[in-house]
């Protein structure tokens, strides 16, 4: 505690901080206590972040050199922008995720022979998740299971889960109450499964934000759309980092008129530590694209 204390007084960006408290009148004593503890529990740790993404991910890498994490950058992209951000990259060619569980050995392989012992692994790419969470297990690192991966990246199933919650935690929303049924589409017959309630929803199960979203009017229109859709976006080279590495099937439901909400949970050994809503406001059709963000 004592060599906490003193490495916190002789850091000029701590000091100002606590100094700056009645000034700006932002940021308060609680908040500059929950950040220093963040950054004495994280400062050491190694991560292993399986795919490099875009270039809007670049102040994540200077955001975790400032909490001490040492990133093992696992990416495909010999050349990676981020390659000469990170204290570790290791190249390997990941972009087939159909052999995931195949990659997730041969990584835990090469960490292994580069001596490195990690304290996890993740991703900020929606088409390695499912990889990272199989290399966590491999490692037995804290993580989501692939299972829970698989869930979670499922629109249909993560929906028809919150479906089937009722009161089982009495002080808890029902879930249930704001839910609908939702229909997983593989071929143009499994349209008939969606009961006649339309307009509806139409999107891919595995995809990001609303790429190939839209509301059709009546069951010859879905049928229509599911069709243009998946004969279009088949995979991630169609459009780059949609996140249909687990295939482009689709789902549909009633659509809900309505503003847009987000929300963010934080889970740790399966209790709910956190969670952020954000409002995106009305969405622009047909595209459904937010018109603003707020946290709430």
């Amino acid at each position: 505690m004592e060599n906490f204390q003193e490495n916190n007084d002789t850091n000029p960006e701590f000091r100002y901080k606590v100094g700056s408290i009645m000034e700006q009148g932002v940021v308060t004593t609680s908040e500059n206590m929950d950040e220093a503890s963040q950054r004495n529990l994280m400062n050491g740790k190694r991560i292993i972040v399986v795919g490099g993404g875009s270039y809007r991910l670049r102040n994540i890498w200077q955001d975790a050199a400032k909490y001490g994490i040492e990133v093992i950058l696992v990416e495909a992209d010999s050349q990676h922008i981020a390659k000469d951000h990170v204290p570790r990259f290791i190249h390997y060619d990941f972009s087939d995720h159909k052999i995931d569980d195949m990659h997730a050995v041969e990584i835990v392989s090469l960490i292994h022979d580069h001596g490195i012992k990690a304290d996890g692994c993740l991703s900020f790419s929606d088409e390695c998740v499912a990889l990272a969470a199989l290399i966590n297990e491999k490692l037995g690192t804290k993580g989501p299971s692939f299972k829970a991966m698989m869930i979670a990246n499922s629109k249909t199933r993560t929906q028809n889960v919150l479906r089937m919650r009722g009161a089982d935690i009495s002080h808890w929303p029902r879930t249930d109450m704001y839910s609908t049924k939702a229909v997983y589409l593989t071929t143009e017959m499994d349209c008939d499964k969606l009961p006649d309630r339309f307009p509806a929803i139409l999107k891919l199960d595995n995809g990001t934000g609303s790429a190939g979203a839209c509301v059709v009017e009546n069951r010859v229109e879905l049928k229509r759309k599911f069709c243009q859709i998946t004969g279009s976006l088949r995979n991630d080279s169609d459009l780059l980092g949609i996140g249909l590495t687990q295939g482009n099937s689709m789902m549909t439901m009633e659509f809900y008129g309505g503003t847009e909400h987000t929300v963010d949970v934080i889970i740790y050994d399966s209790k709910l530590i956190a969670a952020f809503i954000t409002d995106s406001g009305m969405t622009r059709r047909p595209f459904f694209i937010g018109e603003y963000v707020l946290l709430i």
